[in-house]
């Protein structure tokens, strides 16, 4: 084994130890993962031809995004059955098939070397790990985006046909992670090798125009087949156009050519560039200096990984700084771009031979110390959130159906994941016990509502309580 696969290994093995730590005592805490695990719950309750239509709220069908997450829960669900873990487990293993990615793509682009530091600047990355281990979209796009750049660089500079195939089906399935977010590698990856062909005549990555035409066409067609294929299927079983549905029911809307009512607006134009800022640390700093780097030592290596991320970068910025509903959480892909400008810097400043003889026992030595202090003090690494735990411990008390008849709440907490919280859980969502009327069951806050001599309590757990009306 060569010494730079040793590092490969070690870096992997700390990014798992880091995604996965007490993965099982994991609560569905990012804005929307209730959402996609209630999907993923009520798929289960169809058989696989429906599959491809997902619902939400009790089998309404949902239009806002696309297929694959709710897909990979609902598998996750079957295998593990329906919890939490079951819910972030696909979304965990993708995140660390992501950084087997940037390590594909940077050493494509450079070398293995420098792949390996693209490898350490995502798992390091205090942000990749949060998004990493919530069954949310982004992390699924941000993997299909990555391989579809790589396998279509590598279909342009080999000339290789599958290479091609495979670049446009993981465009698709980006698609069908996130939507337009994937088209993304229909700009960057022309881009890249029209820029390199015009600045560098030695440069590995030539292609006539001639075999672009033609491997990048096989990229789009493969790309369009899939595509096709899902929404002929939806067609087939539910008699309409998903993608139809799609464009009218989200994008219009996101895109600004519809009322956005029900969407937050935010015409803030430097909305990410400030979330870049204040979120993506250690590396900000690093990324920000590598042009730096590279133009002060002529580092003609470097020279498509610093054009590859920044055109990601501004690939992604650009577009989605106009767009009229912005959330943190879109802008995910760019971790990949984050890793490859942080590696540019880390490759001049580190030292000439920590890579090859010290690198590997340094991560081996953080991994063990982390999984002992996981498995010895567990509370370090458990982030506390009391509601969440009480419906976990609802659900595994009481077996389902838990709740027969109508369901209110006096608890006072974010209505949007709320809602979709105990529609996991509880298998409905609770109403407001101030509208007047008469519910079979409550949930309630101890510190903040007394309970009457009709109720009894049918589970508790300080301060939370499930009560049944007699």
């Amino acid at each position: 084994m060569k010494v730079e696969n040793k590092s490969f290994w070690a870096v992997l093995f700390l990014g798992i130890v880091l995604l996965t730590l007490q993965l099982e005592n994991i609560t569905l805490r990012a804005v929307d993962a209730p959402i996609y695990a209630s999907m993923g719950k009520e798929l289960l309750a169809k058989t696989l031809i429906d599959w491809a239509q997902i619902t939400w709220r009790g089998g309404v069908g949902f239009y806002d995004n696309p297929h694959f997450t709710p897909w990979l829960i609902a598998v996750s669900f079957k295998l593990f059955g329906v919890s939490a873990f079951a819910a972030a487990l696909p979304i965990v293993i993708i995140s660390i098939f992501s950084i087997i990615a940037i390590f594909f793509l940077g050493r494509e682009i450079v070398n293995e070397r420098f792949a390996i530091l693209c490898m350490l600047a995502l798992i390091l990355c205090p942000q990749f790990l949060k998004d990493g281990r919530n069954p949310m979209l982004e992390p699924a796009i941000m993997f299909f985006t990555t391989i579809s750049i790589y396998f279509g660089i590598k279909s342009l500079s080999e000339k290789n046909v599958p290479y091609a195939l495979l670049g446009g089906f993981s465009t698709a399935f980006a698609f069908l992670s996130k939507g337009p977010m994937s088209f993304l590698s229909f700009g960057v990856i022309p881009a890249f090798f029209m820029i390199l062909n015009l600045i560098d005549k030695n440069s590995k990555f030539k292609c006539s125009l001639k075999d672009f035409i033609k491997y990048f066409s096989l990229f789009i067609l493969s790309f369009i087949l899939l595509l096709a294929i899902v929404d002929l299927w939806h067609y087939l079983v539910f008699h309409q156009s998903f993608l139809k549905l799609y464009y009218q029911e989200r994008l219009t809307k996101t895109l600004g050519f519809q009322g956005t009512t029900t969407y937050r607006m935010n015409m803030n134009h430097f909305y990410y560039i400030n979330l870049l800022l204040k979120k993506y640390w250690p590396w900000i700093p690093l990324c920000i200096i590598s042009p730096i780097f590279f133009f002060r030592k002529n580092k003609t290596e470097f020279r498509p990984a610093l054009i590859l991320g920044l055109l990601i970068t501004f690939g992604y910025l650009i577009p989605f700084s106009f767009i009229t509903f912005k959330a943190s959480w879109y802008i995910n892909i760019m971790h990949v771009c984050l890793a490859l400008l942080s590696a540019v810097t880390l490759y001049q400043i580190k030292h000439n031979n920590l890579i090859e003889q010290k690198l590997p026992l340094i991560i081996l030595s953080i991994s063990i110390v982390i999984l002992f202090l996981s498995s010895t003090y567990p509370t370090i690494f458990l982030n506390k959130r009391p509601f969440h735990q009480f419906l976990i411990q609802v659900s595994r008390t009481i077996k389902p159906p838990i709740v027969k008849g109508s369901l209110c709440s006096t608890i006072i907490t974010d209505p949007w994941p709320f809602e979709f919280l105990n529609r996991f859980y509880l298998g409905q969502s609770p109403s407001n016990c101030n509208d007047g009327k008469t519910y079979d069951y409550r949930l309630i806050d101890f510190s903040k509502t007394k309970i009457s001599n009709e109720e009894i309590i049918i589970f508790a757990n300080h301060p939370y309580a499930l009560l049944k009306t007699n």
